[in-house]
């Protein structure tokens, strides 16, 4: 009887660095990557269409005074988009700021300044 040998399986270092990035960033991290953009009727934000994300890092846990960028105006997009009167600036403002914070109050959410999975859930509805 032939003696089998063992199989060693080499995994592909994208699918390794793939897999380590959305283990450590989320599903948001695939994009950056240039893999597809996830089916929004599965992940797990249905982004509307003018509220795309623009990037990896489109829902942050925290943001702070003076913050910039694509997520910023991304949260500004979905306040906006809820009934908040919050000015597309980009900018983490003292409005959106205190956008956020009504926000939570409205959701029966004790606000502790970190922007987790329940508010990002949340704020996509």
């Amino acid at each position: 009887m032939a003696r089998l040998r063992p199989c060693r399986v080499r995994p592909d270092l994208t699918a390794v660095l793939l897999l380590a990035s959305v283990l450590a960033l989320g599903p948001a991290a695939v994009p950056a990557l240039g893999a597809p953009v996830a089916d929004t009727r599965t992940s797990a934000y249905a982004e509307p269409a003018e509220c795309r994300p623009g990037g990896p890092l489109s829902h942050p846990s925290s943001f702070s005074p003076g913050d910039s960028g694509s997520a910023v105006s991304h949260l500004q997009c979905l306040l906006d988009r809820l009934g908040y009167t919050v000015p597309a600036t980009g900018h983490y403002d003292p409005q959106t700021a205190q956008a956020v914070r009504q926000f939570f109050a409205d959701q029966g959410l004790p606000y502790d300044g970190i922007l987790g999975p329940s508010f990002w859930t949340r704020l996509h509805r």
